[in-house]
């Protein structure tokens, strides 16, 4: 909606400057791709800062790109005009510009509203599909469960669509089937923190000893470790593994912002 807004008044703005600049200059040109390609640029750049910063999830991050780019991709018809005039009165120009404020935007409105209910309705279709495939999924479980690969769609599945309380059963008994496989725990774990409970925090700690008993540098079980600390509100101990962890991925040469913001925050705030 912020970004439907912004797009709104900046449209609004590049038409009056259409009508306004002929009447004060002669055989002038306006095209506003390089304005438009300028502007998805920069809210691609703040949506990828959201991103890294760990504001934004994978999926979410992924739609509003999405609705960005459809955004760019409506706004970027080449837009020329070659007008020789004379100067004119100023009462004429006042009485353009007031014609276009009120003209454009409800025509934009009324185009963007049809537009973005299709793309709602669309999203929707594709998310009723989506689910019953999972329905579909779980109903053939229940009469193969053995199948491991199955299990583990399933499990990331629920996850997808931040059914945390299904996913984690679906890792419980995935478990039950392959063992303490330390990348499973860290998975399971990590749908245990994001559910959040005190009984899910308390099992994940559980698992993440485990997969650090086995793996005492594992990168990701370090991070998870520490972020359960975190949420038990035991600092001292959740900075400890968050800085192993950051250790890890400077030895394994990976990005790790999110990581690095996250112990800034534990240190300026402790």
């Amino acid at each position: 909606m912020i970004l439907f807004i912004i797009m709104l008044v900046i449209m609004s703005l590049i038409a009056v400057i259409i009508i306004a600049i002929p009447f004060w200059k002669t055989s002038t040109t306006v095209a506003t791709n390089n304005i438009n390609l300028e502007l998805f640029k920069t809210n691609e750049a703040r949506l990828n800062q959201q991103y890294q910063s760990g504001g934004l999830s994978e999926q979410d991050y992924q739609q509003a790109l999405t609705e960005l780019q459809l955004t760019l991709l409506d706004d970027t018809n080449e837009i020329h005009g070659s007008v020789n005039t004379h100067k004119t009165g100023t009462s004429l120009i006042i009485v353009s510009i007031l014609f276009v404020l009120v003209l454009s935007p409800l025509l934009y409105l009324s185009l963007g509203n049809q537009q973005w209910a299709e793309i709602d309705d669309m999203r929707a279709e594709q998310h009723q599909s989506i689910s019953m495939l999972v329905d579909q999924l779980a109903l053939k479980l229940k009469q193969q469960p053995e199948d491991i690969e199955g299990w583990a769609l399933l499990s990331r599945s629920y996850i997808n669509f931040k059914q945390y309380d299904k996913a984690a059963n679906a890792y419980a008994y995935l478990h039950r089937l392959v063992g303490d496989e330390p990348s499973l725990l860290v998975e399971y774990a990590d749908v245990l923190v994001l559910e959040g409970s005190s009984e899910s925090l308390a099992l994940a700690e559980t698992l993440l000893n485990t997969v650090l008993e086995q793996t005492p540098n594992n990168r990701d079980g370090l991070w998870l470790m520490g972020n359960v600390k975190f949420k038990q509100y035991d600092y001292e101990r959740s900075l400890e593994y968050l800085t192993k962890a950051k250790q890890q991925f400077i030895l394994e040469d990976e990005p790790h912002d999110g990581l690095i913001k996250q112990i800034d925050w534990i240190m300026n705030n402790q």
